[in-house]
């Protein structure tokens, strides 16, 4: 079909290292003309990785961040990620001239209002070029839905409205309905405060570098889009008031 880009559609391609450099280097010895975006643990990333993902085409890659607090990340969720080491992730990345994509949820049950605000703020140090906030969302058959349940926090039985995007369908003793909601909003909003675009799905902030890189790559292929043209041309004009 010649397609030259297309993404790795998998929670963690960049896993076990041995695993990841061998994959690199069969793409690698085979030759193949390709660009690829894939997601990873930033607890597997090192530079002999992102050397050889770089040399093998990739150009993005997505870290699973979800909190900014330690504890979270520790006490509830068990990711076993340190935040202090994920944001040296997203520097190396980047300089290996790799985008980064950084996800973060909101709402987890045993979080408190304090931790999604230092979940806001941890996300603004990150070098990344792109962010994502969900909404903790338990869907049938995780364990999570069956906590929920058990502890009577689900709010809505139609499952056909949940929804990460917005959708707010469980309320704990740590977090109402309305400070959720509410703790959504100002992340969204405290992003675009310091310059990042919201897409029109209304989860997703671009920060301006990362849309600079994307116009002129754009202009110099030829693939020129309106959006690109009109952020550049207020980009200009904005630079030319200073």
């Amino acid at each position: 079909y010649k397609v030259k880009d297309f993404d790795f559609v998998d929670s963690e391609l960049v896993g076990p290292k041995k695993w990841v450099l061998e994959l690199c280097k069969e793409i690698i010895d085979r030759g193949l003309d390709i660009t690829f975006g894939c997601n990873g643990r930033s607890d597997m990333i090192d530079k002999e990785v992102l050397r050889y993902l770089k040399k093998a085409g990739c150009v993005s890659i997505g870290y699973g961040v979800e909190s900014g607090s330690q504890r979270v990340i520790d006490e509830i969720l068990h990711k076993g990620i340190n935040l202090e080491q994920t944001r040296k992730v997203f520097e190396m990345t980047m300089r290996f001239g790799i985008e980064s994509h950084a996800w973060f949820m909101i709402g987890i049950p045993g979080e408190t209002w304090d931790e999604m605000m230092q979940t806001i703020k941890y996300a603004k140090t990150l070098n990344a070029s792109t962010v994502e906030v969900n909404i903790a969302m338990p869907y049938p058959g995780t364990e999570f839905y069956d906590i929920c349940k058990r502890n009577g926090w689900l709010l809505v039985d139609d499952f056909s409205v949940y929804n990460e995007k917005g959708a707010i369908v469980i309320e704990t003793p740590y977090l109402s309905r309305k400070q959720v909601k509410k703790g959504f909003d100002i992340f969204r909003e405290s992003f675009k405060k310091s310059g990042w675009i919201l897409t029109k799905d209304g989860n997703t902030l671009l920060s301006k570098k990362y849309l600079i890189r994307k116009a002129i790559k754009k202009v110099i292929s030829g693939e020129i889009k309106r959006e690109y043209l009109s952020f550049l041309k207020k980009l200009i004009t904005n630079i030319m008031k200073i």
